[in-house]
């Protein structure tokens, strides 16, 4: 067993219905295919917006770039109203923020075997205390050289060296700009594996799922009549 620490974010913009798929704690030890609970966990999310929140993000309880939020359907309903059920519904290895009107945010550190199991486990949980959320982002998965440095311990100045003098060898990010931002995951795996940089084993796990969930939800935004030929283009 390990402790896994990652960050979810939700909303509930569309109204519940009978078709939303609950979950119960015992889908903690389901040995489902990881693409198969993916796509089973974004059931009839298509509308979702995934949502980047920037190191500065102060509207949170544990404001940081990964914190995760419910958006609320109703945005003046007091999201405090789901903390007590979300603790008593399996989430009190979450730290819960209300600060930001319309939204819950939830940091989990989560025991289990694995990271999926413990991921998947933690949206299972949100979603039978709250049937119709629906997930927006995972985290932590999109970063700039400030959050890697910041969840590796050291300094941003020594992460810009390691990445953008070792181009066009390190990855690519997804978005160039100010900032940059990349996959985590991506960076993870090319500093334990090019650089021989120690990482901790179950930062990787969790990186990978979340790029993993993300991912999805992007696809999901596509046109189905265009998701083969725009794989095609981009394999």
């Amino acid at each position: 067993m390990k402790n896994y620490d990652f960050t979810l974010k939700f909303n509930l913009q569309r109204q519940p219905c009978q078709s939303d798929k609950v979950r119960t704690k015992n889908n903690r030890e389901s040995p489902h295919h990881s693409s198969d609970w993916i796509l089973d966990l974004l059931h009839n999310e298509n509308e979702v917006q995934v949502l980047i929140h920037g190191p500065n993000d102060s509207n949170l309880v544990n404001p940081n770039p990964t914190s995760p939020g419910l958006n609320l359907q109703q945005p003046q309903v007091d999201p405090s109203f789901y903390v007590e059920a979300l603790y008593s519904g399996g989430c009190d290895d979450a730290l819960i923020g209300v600060g930001k009107k319309g939204y819950i945010s939830l940091n989990f550190i989560r025991e289990a075997l694995s990271a999926y199991e413990a991921i998947s486990s933690a949206i299972a949980d949100v979603k039978r205390v709250i049937p119709h959320a629906s997930l927006i982002e995972a985290a932590p998965d999109y970063v700039g050289l400030t959050d890697v440095a910041k969840i590796l311990g050291c300094t941003r100045q020594n992460i810009r060296k390691l990445i953008v003098t070792s181009e066009p060898s390190s990855p690519p990010p997804i978005y160039e700009g100010t900032p940059s931002i990349w996959h985590l995951a991506e960076i993870l795996d090319w500093l334990q594996e090019v650089k021989a940089y120690p990482i901790d084993s179950s930062l990787i796990e969790v990186a990978k799922i979340n790029m993993d969930l993300n991912n999805a939800k992007s696809w999901q935004k596509l046109e189905p009549a265009y998701q083969e030929t725009i794989k095609a283009l981009v394999s």
